[in-house]
């Protein structure tokens, strides 16, 4: 009689991609066997909804999305900042002497948001507010429109306005995931559910031979077919990653 494939222990050792997956193929296999799983249908839905919740978890990237662009739009503040703080020290030195005056009076201003270059993240965001705000000043309205600094300004609020929301949304996608787990906390429900599957599926074919259930043998046969395909596959890939390796260590200690 038919089984599925007893050697399951390598599961828990696939790398998260590949334990995604087989999970994935197993999953398709049985939505495709769907009307021959008789019995053993609830079982198969708790684990195609365990399957679901690894699913999200590995698909999740908004974490990694949302840094790359924090990281960029900071890094853009951070270089206005840089730009406008150029502007003003070459004003210094122009043969103007309105470019020289404003020069004077805007250094006063951002001399004290220096630490913008240097801070941290959070940081940047009040000191970039703060320097915003008193480049809005009227004391200061000539001075920037003197040396054309407005676009500038206009551009750093934009842009520490878009790390803010990015920011905000960074947190609720971190407290997102604390709520749904990662994967080394749903990996061995998934794999235990999907073992609660394969007794249902070893049982029923077991009970369906024994009884002269032609037909339903026959289902589970295919079911088990199914299990075997992938299992085994998944498991020649262990095998083969687990062979270099020995072959590497082997070789670097010789």
């Amino acid at each position: 009689m038919k089984a599925v494939e007893p050697k399951l222990s390598f599961i828990s050792r696939l790398r998260n991609a590949e334990h995604f997956e087989m999970h994935e193929e197993i999953n398709e296999g049985l939505k495709r066997l769907e009307q021959k799983l008789g019995n053993i249908f609830p079982l198969r839905s708790a684990y195609a909804a365990l399957f679901g919740k690894e699913d999200m978890i590995y698909k999740r990237s908004a974490k990694a999305i949302e840094t790359k662009y924090l990281n960029q739009v900071d890094k853009t503040r951070r270089s206005l900042y840089q730009m406008i703080k150029l502007r003003v020290d070459s004003a210094s030195y122009s043969f103007d002497a309105d470019e020289k005056d404003a020069s004077v009076k805007l250094t006063e201003v951002i001399e004290n948001y220096r630490n913008i270059t240097a801070g941290s993240m959070v940081d940047v965001s009040a000191l970039a507010y703060n320097l915003i705000q008193a480049l809005r000043q009227s004391r200061y309205a000539t001075a920037v429109a003197t040396l054309d600094l407005g676009e500038a300004v206009d551009k750093m609020e934009e842009f520490n306005e878009s790390f803010k929301a990015l920011y905000i949304e960074r947190a609720e996608s971190y407290n997102a995931a604390d709520n749904q787990g990662n994967m080394k906390y749903i990996r061995p429900r998934v794999d235990k559910a999907l073992h609660a599957v394969i007794e249902g599926v070893d049982a029923l074919y077991v009970a369906a031979k024994l009884s002269g259930q032609t037909a339903l043998a026959a289902d589970m046969e295919e079911v088990i077919d199914m299990f075997n395909a992938i299992i085994r596959q998944y498991g020649r890939i262990y095998d083969r990653r687990k062979n270099e390796t020995l072959y590497t260590e082997i070789h670097e200690n010789s």
